[in-house]
């Protein structure tokens, strides 16, 4: 089964659900790019599971038609590039059409800071500039908070993460240097989106272009137009992301096992009709960069004509 909703969502197909005149319980309806004279919405892809109809295309005036020769058709994009697109797209549970991210798991409504979270204190601003960071600047673009020395989230800087807007989740940097995690993310169950369903610093990221990093202190330095996937090990919904980009600049840290990822993202995205550039900056991380090292890269990457 196709998650359709969600592709045509992110690749901008008109469709319509069940309660239309041309759209039956189960089906999720477009006008069908087959028929001659009026289209309508007559093509509809079945995600009722029970059906023996389930994850086909069937127009109710001209018949049934393959998957790739519709998707090609509506979407578009070539077959050789269909397969490895269709794969982050997959659903295993049928859809809800009261909430198109299913009932895997109850969400709240809203996020809560962990306990004893407030303004940044001196041990947390230090922290910060002793990494060659500004806290001021940091704590004015990306919200940053901290905690005190209680709590399971003690002695961490709290970097709130955002979805469209909206305040999904957090992720805690320890400061001491003696805590086993150095990240320590929200509670799955007190997030109101998972972290790993989110870039961070996508808000910030308004061109058609964007700069993908692996982690937050990688955005931080890289400036607004960059973007993190939480580690190298992304998730189809991230890629999925992405594909509101034309151009993809990917700038993962030299380990072999980063550059890999790094790889196997850039042909992902180039399959999906993405274009993509693995960027190297030789050894180190993007967020050991001197700001006018970053600054740099950043001005010419994003200012980059794409050829």
């Amino acid at each position: 089964m196709i998650d359709i909703i969600r592709l045509y969502d992110d690749r901008g197909v008109e469709y319509k659900l069940p309660g239309h005149k041309h759209v039956s319980a189960g089906w999720v309806g477009v006008p069908c790019p087959f028929c001659s004279g009026n289209p309508g919405y007559h093509l509809g892809y079945c995600i009722d599971p029970g059906s023996k109809y389930a994850g086909r295309f069937v127009c109710w005036r001209c018949g049934p038609k393959k998957v790739s020769d519709v998707l090609c058709r509506i979407l578009p994009i070539d077959k050789s590039r269909l397969r490895v697109l269709l794969d982050l797209y997959q659903q295993n549970l049928p859809i809800n059409f009261e909430n198109n991210e299913g009932k895997k798991r109850e969400r709240k409504s809203r996020l809560v800071l962990p306990a004893g979270t407030e303004e940044m204190n001196k041990r947390h601003r230090r922290y910060l500039i002793d990494r060659k960071f500004d806290p001021d600047k940091l704590e004015r673009e990306w919200g940053l908070k901290g905690t005190g020395p209680v709590g399971p989230y003690k002695h961490r800087i709290i970097i709130p993460i955002k979805y469209k807007g909206q305040l999904v989740s957090y992720q805690g940097r320890d400061i001491t240097g003696k805590s086993d995690m150095k990240y320590k993310a929200c509670l799955q169950e007190d997030e109101v989106r998972d972290h790993k369903d989110c870039l961070y610093g996508l808000d910030k990221a308004r061109s058609n272009k964007v700069i993908v990093v692996e982690g937050v202190t990688d955005v931080w330095r890289m400036g607004p137009g960059s973007v993190a996937t939480f580690g190298i090990k992304y998730k189809p919904s991230q890629v999925r992301l992405l594909l509101n980009f034309s151009m993809a600049f990917i700038l993962f840290d030299p380990e072999s096992e980063a550059q890999e990822q790094a790889r196997k993202l850039g042909l992902e995205l180039k399959i999906a009709g993405i274009q993509s550039e693995l960027i190297d900056i030789g050894s180190g991380d993007p967020g050991e960069l001197s700001d006018e090292e970053a600054t740099y890269i950043s001005m010419n990457l994003l200012g980059k004509k794409i050829n």
